[in-house]
């Protein structure tokens, strides 16, 4: 489909993270549609504004999402960019998913300030920001296991964490006396990614990250929150047009593992993690763990190839092919 001579209005939140990833949606959109062109337009939702009420009290499935539906519905924008995670399932009848692109890197990742290995040394608590009760509990659980050992186990202090990306990364650089200084931070690897693909969020992060450690942490011990590193493209129900722009950026197999995740989360207390991957001829991966540290792995079997046969322990020989080998002859006096 042509996009020549249209221009979409994209409604987007205002932090950098939401920006970036707005912007390579629109990039895409672009380079699918020539002569389409997309206008940003940023709002502010109660999530934006409301800093303080830790992710866990929130129960509003709107609390990142409310001024984007009501622009959306009102025909202020065209279409919106979520991350999947942030909405639950009950959205505004008039508003409808378009696309879902390929997923990013859905693996959650430890970031510590420089002096990290040091003061695990010197027996320092390590202070950790968190943003879930799902990265507190399993997180925890994995760095006591998992980090250097000094003789005794790590002390950790978990803190909640609110606020920008950038935010967070920031406070890895304040002195340690500092009551907001963080030892470590427990973010998305994918909205770091899709942060540093982008010119401002690139700027506003290359002070802080030159130093740092990373520990990018396993699916199978800490499996992300359900949606996590998937985009949720929405336009309103009755915008064929729009929709199918934006289907072109649809990735069928992303949405299927996703909605595999939301199945396995559906009646699970808060802290249920669950990511699928699909993990190519071994077929689809689903990693599990709930607030108690129950671990699973479910297995998607694939279906068999069209051209599969089983072992008849002679198939073998079709692939060989004997040869002389020449050597010298033997030294009678070795």
């Amino acid at each position: 489909m042509t996009g020549t001579g249209q221009r979409l209005r994209l409604g987007t939140r205002g932090s950098r993270l939401a920006v970036a990833q707005s912007r390579q949606v629109a990039s895409a959109l672009e380079r699918l549609h020539p002569g389409l062109r997309i206008e940003l337009q940023r709002f502010d939702t109660r999530g934006d504004r409301d800093q303080q009420t830790a992710l866990r009290d929130v129960r509003d499935g709107r609390f990142f999402s409310d001024a984007l539906d009501l622009a959306l519905i009102d025909g202020r924008v065209d279409f919106c960019v979520h991350s999947r995670k942030d909405l639950d399932d009950d959205r505004p009848d008039e508003l409808m998913m378009a696309a879902m692109p390929p997923r990013a890197d859905p693996r959650d990742v430890v970031l510590w300030r420089s002096e990290a290995p040091a003061l695990l040394e010197a027996g320092e608590t390590l202070r950790l920001g968190a943003s879930s009760v799902r990265r507190q509990l399993q997180v925890e659980r994995f760095l006591r296991e998992h980090l250097p050992w000094t003789g005794k186990p790590a002390e950790l202090e978990f803190r909640t964490l609110r606020g920008a990306v950038d935010h967070r990364v920031q406070r890895l650089q304040l002195r340690r006396s500092d009551p907001q200084a963080l030892d470590g931070v427990i973010l998305a690897l994918a909205g770091l990614d899709r942060l540093w693909q982008d010119p401002d969020g690139q700027h506003s992060l290359a002070g802080a990250m030159h130093s740092l450690r990373w520990q990018v942490l396993p699916l199978s011990e800490c499996p992300a929150a359900p949606g996590q590193a998937a985009l949720y493209i929405e336009c309103r129900r009755d915008d064929r047009r729009t929709a199918g722009l934006l289907s072109a950026l649809h990735d069928e197999a992303t949405q299927r593992l996703v909605d595999r995740e939301y199945r396995a989360a559906r009646g699970q207390a808060d802290g249920f993690a669950a990511t699928a991957i699909d993990a190519g001829d071994l077929g689809e991966l689903l990693f599990t763990r709930d607030a108690a540290g129950q671990r699973d792995l479910h297995w998607q079997q694939p279906p068999r190839p069209a051209q599969a046969r089983p072992w008849d322990g002679g198939a073998w020989s079709s692939t060989q092919r004997r040869r002389s080998l020449s050597l010298p002859p033997l030294d009678a006096d070795a």
